[in-house]
């Protein structure tokens, strides 16, 4: 077996893994073009509603930790 072989992978992965996560900690809800979108869709139809007083919306996601982070 070669056991220090694996280890070196491992050690590899892991400065990927950490690598990766320092580049997501980059990504916040004001750097989030998507999300800035979906806020100022949500302000357009509170400020012009069709049916007054409705102000509901829905938002479908296939993630849950998506609707989370909404």
């Amino acid at each position: 077996m070669n056991t220090s072989g694996w280890k070196i992978d491992l050690q590899e992965d892991h400065a990927i893994a950490n690598d990766l996560l320092n580049e997501i900690k980059k990504v916040t809800p004001e750097h989030d073009k998507k999300l800035q979108d979906l806020k100022q869709f949500i302000a357009n139809k509170v400020n012009n509603l069709i049916n007054d007083g409705n102000k509901k919306i829905i938002i479908f996601s296939a993630f849950s930790d998506t609707v989370d982070y909404l």
